[in-house]
């Protein structure tokens, strides 16, 4: 299974190169083969194994971790949990 989806915000966990690691991508489309994304960095030129740098290019799903937070309660359920805290 898949961890990122199109248009999420990802962490590069597992890179390649070493200076990658941590940077913020736009998951952009599927590349291609299986498991593949095309990326937008969000951080600024990523380097490539060959020293070149780019602003877009190809990574495995399993070596980005998508952003994504949790989705607020809706208020009367907070409302009803504080009080029962009470």
């Amino acid at each position: 299974m898949m961890r990122c989806k199109m248009g999420d915000v990802a962490v590069i966990v597992r890179p390649l190169v070493r200076a990658n690691l941590g940077m913020l991508v736009e998951v952009k489309a599927p590349y291609g083969k299986p498991g593949w994304w095309w990326v937008r960095s969000l951080s600024g030129p990523r380097l490539r194994e060959d020293g070149t740098v780019e602003q877009e290019g190809a990574v495995h799903d399993s070596r980005l971790s998508p952003v994504r937070t949790k989705k607020p309660r809706p208020r009367k359920a907070r409302a009803q949990q504080m009080a029962l805290q009470i």
